[in-house]
């Protein structure tokens, strides 16, 4: 790379740098301005149907799993009540923007270099987990946060968080033996306990079972030897993106929207990136044509 670049003068590549910014920029702003013509009039389904509903509920002091559709952990809630107290529509488009900011900062606060950075904000699962939203946004703030107060976040969405769990969990006894894996997993292990103490067994009383839910979009257990071997790597080699990547394809359930993050793993591999976004487009464009979309 070195002797690639050594072979054009300065100016040359200053030029080329600032072409590169501007191709970026252009690509994000036109992807997101026809995501929000498309998508503005069938926003949140997932916020409508069940996040909404489930927030008013605990701020009423009612149980939230009345809306037998939430399938989280009680403080999942917490952070979406902000959002709800604008409205539904106003919420709605408050945490819409709030999520684009989210998936921008936590995929470059996880090193993106900038061309992966942008086929990973394009990409048809981050697009269509904004269109959903789903808790997913508060999930990805777990990543970049300490573990015992990532853990609270990654664990609200276990499909989406049981990869890095299982790596911190490798970090703490590394480092402190019992004392330390203690130290990180028991505050999330005591709000686990409360949940159940104060709503009985939350996970049972849900509307559906979503292992044979027609939104169950996981690969498991074809996908487990893949899993398997991103946490054995990431383990291997202290790379917490490909731990992150791990978890859906260590899941018996997950809705494709959350498949976003299996791609933090190209975070800063520019062309494979751009290739995987690509590819999901393909797929998807064939997909829809051949069902007659």
């Amino acid at each position: 790379m070195r002797i690639a670049k050594a072979a054009f003068p300065p100016w040359l590549l200053v030029r080329l740098n600032q072409l590169k910014i501007l191709v970026c920029v252009l690509v994000f702003l036109i992807a997101y301005v026809w995501y929000v013509r498309l998508w503005w009039y069938q926003l949140g389904i997932d916020w409508l149907e069940t996040y909404y509903p489930a927030v008013h509920l605990m701020l009423s002091g009612q149980n939230p799993y009345g809306v037998t559709t939430l399938h989280n952990p009680f403080w999942a809630l917490f952070p979406l009540a902000p959002f709800v107290l604008l409205g539904d529509r106003a919420g709605s488009l408050a945490y819409l923007i709030f999520s684009i900011f989210t998936y921008g900062f936590v995929a470059y606060r996880l090193r993106a270099r900038l061309i992966a950075w942008t086929a990973f904000m394009v990409s048809l699962p981050v697009l269509y987990a904004m269109g959903m939203q789903n808790i997913d946004t508060f999930v990805l703030w777990g990543y970049i946060l300490p573990p015992p107060i990532g853990l609270f976040l990654v664990l609200m969405k276990p499909q989406m968080g049981i990869g890095i769990s299982i790596y911190w969990a490798y970090l703490a006894w590394r480092q402190g033996g019992w004392k330390k894996l203690l130290v990180t997993f028991a505050p999330v292990s005591a709000a686990f306990a409360l949940s159940f103490a104060l709503f009985g067994n939350w996970l049972a009383e849900t509307s559906e079972n979503v292992v044979v839910s027609k939104w169950n979009a996981s690969l498991w257990p074809w996908s487990i030897p893949l899993g398997l071997g991103l946490l054995y790597f990431a383990i291997r080699y202290n790379n917490e993106k490909a731990a992150i990547s791990s978890s859906p394809m260590l899941s018996p359930y997950l809705a494709a929207h959350s498949w976003s993050v299996a791609l933090m793993g190209l975070l800063e591999a520019d062309l494979l990136m751009v290739l995987t976004s690509a590819g999901m487009w393909i797929f998807y464009a064939v997909a829809m044509m051949l069902v007659g979309h």
